[in-house]
Formats: C-alpha cells, structure tokens, sequence
C-alpha cells in the first residue's frame, strides 16, 4: 500500500518539474530576440498592367530588425517561396497568380556578425480570388 509521504513526494517533483520546464507565452513568441511578425491587412486587386493579382500587405514593425522577409504560396501543393526581402516597410506590394487562394507570411531579421538572424513567422494570412 502507498503511504502519505510517498504521494506528497511524487506530487512534489512533479509540480517542482513542471515548474522548472513552463515556458512563458512572450518566450515562446520571441526567436533570436525579436518579436513575432504581426499582419494587419491584406487586400488584392487585379492588376491592368501584368496578368495575376497584386497582393498588399500591411504588418507591424518589429523592435531591432533590420528588415523583413516575404514568403508566398500560390500553388496547391502549398510549396512557399521567398518573395523578397525589405528593410523599413510596413506595406509590401507583391504578386500573386489568378489560382483560388494564396498565402503570404512574414518574418523579422536582423544582422548579428553579418548574418541575418531571423524571428519566428508570422501568422500566415489567406487570400481568396
């Protein structure tokens, strides 16, 4: 038969370890020091000069970076590809194909020893045709 001080013990660790191993939601949000992208708005249009769609983001800056990285997903195997990269905007103009949907996600950089450190993606954003 289990004793008293046994559970106690067991309830002890366990609450000491799930303690010791909770990780904050701001930590969590947070990668390389920089915060998570947050995209405010997302319109389209068609556009009169190409064939396709023109995307316009509009997002919030980030505290430390140096500028911003865009992925895009036009296609129905959902594959993401680099778009650009920017410094110092909050709206990005961007193509798109005339497919049902596309997906667009952004994420911060900044430059440590001359690399780019990049933070956590952002939500990724749909947008219908």
């Amino acid at each position: 038969m289990i004793c008293k001080k046994e559970i106690i013990t067991v309830v002890l660790v366990l609450t000491l370890l799930i303690g010791v191993f909770n990780i904050p939601s701001e930590a969590a949000s947070k990668k390389n020091g920089l915060a998570q992208v947050k995209i405010t708005k997302v319109t389209k249009k068609v556009s009169t000069m190409a064939s396709g769609m023109i995307i316009k983001v509009k997002f919030k800056k980030v505290k430390g970076a140096k500028g911003y990285e865009v992925k895009q997903s036009d296609n129905e195997f959902g594959q993401w590809y680099t778009q650009h990269y920017y410094t110092n905007k909050t709206t990005i103009t961007t193509g798109g194909s005339s497919i049902s949907k596309s997906k667009v996600r952004i994420r911060a950089y900044k430059i440590v020893n001359g690399q780019k450190k990049f933070g956590p993606w952002s939500k990724t954003k749909t947008i219908k045709w």
